[in-house]
């Protein structure tokens, strides 16, 4: 049967219609209902259906990490002779104060303490070992800069007391009947170098018992929190936990977050290379070439898209390269740079940007390292990719900095530096081969080849690349060729699911049509802020209007209920997938 198939893709439904187009008939037509790929979708409340899921597990996970720390430090001090192995003693120990042993252990008029109190106080030690993160930029939630205030506050009163100590003072002083400002022991924001610093003054007292070996075994004293080795070298090998990392090691060790080579993606012209990070500087050299070569602008004498100049791209090139980003409009701006009127209109500015995006990572690097646009390219090259190293520490990475032509000082600032994340699309080995072409301005990808610098790199756009034929639609999760796992955006991935089934269904009642097109709701393509955004808009322009009715009706004039035509809810994003009636293409 010879037939065209209509599809119109929503957020939970896929309208879809059989048409004789030669015979100008309907065949055959319908709609699939499913549920959202989100839970309260389009509403303030949405969340992903494995949010729940998710969070219990990472629950599970944290609460059997800490049994299992807490387990191995119990087994480490019996080892070390600092924990009684009868159960009567231990219950015995854990009835004293451990405040007041804390307080007694760094006091250089009290008596030292016993080898099992030195065990209770770091047991107790443990309990609560006090904020940290990882995140280089921990200011950017309320929540966490509420914290930190407590924290650096905390610390201001502490002065040159201990945690132990001052915590001890507020457990003698507390009167539950008369209550006072500030005097609760419990409930406190802490940091983990407070602990870290107590451990180290208790341990300087009690040098004859907690030994540098004891306290920080074989891999010796490291960053905190230290950096246990993913897998166990020849060195460590027989070597119980106390032996190789030692009661410091087992008590602050906390795992570092980054994303492991095996999630990253690969490259989408080097199939066999992973994804470079955007913080490279060669990507932000690629990104900034891409934008520019794109910019065309409106001669408002002839009303024709213009290309810039040479002289004009190096000027705009030379401002993003020291700017995190550049407004088209206003002093210091793309137009005031380039003798342009305001009224010059340039072509990026149609979907309502009002700036390029300039060099994050050199910005961010210069605030930390004053000359830093003074050091050669290769070095500046070299720091950054070590500090993108994933799962890099900065113990590891200090002397190679240093090595690479940094002081002391500007290390410590460049090892806090924050570097954007994500990964671009493509490989750095394919960046590398398209830069030389990008410098002379040949745009990333254009259908004649002479001007484009993918086909200059030898390399073919990925819609022109020969794909598999199926009689059907196939299974992502078996085809390499669609791979709809790495689609972030849940109500696509649901959508495309439910579109298979349906396509499917349709040829095997029908057989393949000899073309498909496609329209795509808004509200499917765009993401949570996105979403939020548009509604935002809408329910604006429509307080508008309902206020023009308003003032219309109070003027007697008549008011028309009808919708306006300029707001419409789906938007027609692709016509394609034309195929013969032998097989069915995917792209």
């Amino acid at each position: 049967m010879s037939y065209t198939l209509g599809l119109d893709l929503g957020p939970n439904s896929i309208g879809w219609a059989l048409v004789d187009e030669p015979n100008q008939r309907i065949i055959d037509l319908g709609v699939r209902v499913f549920p959202e790929g989100v839970d309260n979708f389009d509403t303030s409340k949405e969340i992903s259906r494995n949010e729940a899921r998710r969070i219990a597990r990472g629950m599970r996970r944290q609460i059997a990490r800490r049994a299992r720390r807490k387990q191995r430090l119990r087994e480490a001090l019996i080892e070390a002779n600092l924990w009684p192995t009868d159960p009567h003693e231990q219950v015995a120990l854990e009835l004293l104060d451990p405040y007041a042993l804390r307080a007694r252990a760094v006091d250089p008029e009290a008596p030292k303490l016993s080898r099992y109190e030195l065990g209770r106080v770091i047991l107790h030690l443990n309990q609560r070992r006090g904020f940290f993160s990882h995140r280089k930029d921990q200011t950017r939630d309320s929540e966490t800069q509420g914290m930190l205030a407590a924290i650096s506050s905390l610390e201001q009163k502490l002065g040159e007391r201990t945690l132990g100590q001052f915590l001890h003072e507020k457990t003698v002083s507390f009167d539950p009947i008369e209550r006072k400002e500030d005097d609760k022991v419990r409930r406190r924001h802490t940091h983990r170098r407070m602990l870290e610093a107590e451990l180290l003054r208790i341990a300087e007292r009690h040098a004859d018992i907690l030994t540098p070996e004891l306290l920080f075994g074989k891999l010796g004293r490291q960053s905190l929190p230290p950096s246990r080795p993913r897998r166990r070298t020849h060195e460590l090998r027989g070597l119980s936990h106390l032996q190789a990392f030692g009661i410091h090691g087992i008590l602050f060790f906390q795992r570092a977050i980054y994303w492991p080579k095996s999630m990253i993606g690969l490259c989408e012209l080097e199939p066999k290379q992973p994804r470079c990070p955007r913080a490279d500087r060669a990507a932000q050299r690629f990104r900034m070439l891409q934008e520019v070569n794109n910019l065309r602008y409106i001669d408002p004498d002839t009303n024709e898209e213009k290309a810039l100049t040479a002289e004009q791209r190096q000027l705009i090139l030379e401002k993003l390269a020291t700017k995190e980003k550049l407004e088209f409009n206003g002093r210091g701006g793309i137009k005031a740079a380039l003798g342009f009127l305001e009224s010059v209109k340039f072509n990026l500015e149609r979907g309502e940007r009002s700036s390029i995006k300039g060099h994050v990572t050199d910005v961010l690097m210069s605030r930390a390292v004053k000359r830093w646009h003074k050091l050669p390219e290769d070095i500046r090259d070299r720091i950054v990719r070590l500090l993108l190293e994933p799962g890099r520490t900065d113990d590891a990475i200090r002397p190679r900095l240093i090595e690479a032509g940094l002081d002391e000082a500007e290390t410590e600032a460049a090892l806090g530096v924050d570097l954007p994340g994500g990964y671009l699309r493509l490989s750095l080995k394919a960046i590398n081969r398209l830069l030389p072409y990008m410098e002379r301005g040949y745009v990333y990808q254009m259908t004649a080849p002479e001007n484009s610098a993918i086909h200059a790199a030898g390399y073919v756009r990925p819609d022109e690349l020969q794909r598999r034929v199926f009689d059907k639609l196939p299974d992502p999760t078996r085809v390499a060729d669609a791979p709809i796992g790495e689609i972030p955006n849940p109500i696509v991935r649901r959508t495309l699911v439910e579109l298979r089934k349906l396509v499917n269904a349709i040829i095997r009642e029908y057989g393949p049509p000899d073309a498909i097109h496609v329209e795509m709701a808004r509200s499917v393509k765009q993401g949570e802020r996105e979403r939020k955004q548009y509604n935002m808009t809408l329910r604006e322009r429509e307080a508008l209007r309902d206020a023009a009715a308003q003032k219309l009706a109070s003027a007697s004039i008549q008011v028309s209920q009808s919708a306006s035509p300029s707001f419409t809810t789906a938007k027609p994003i692709l016509i394609t997938y034309c195929h013969t009636r032998d097989a069915l293409m995917i792209r």
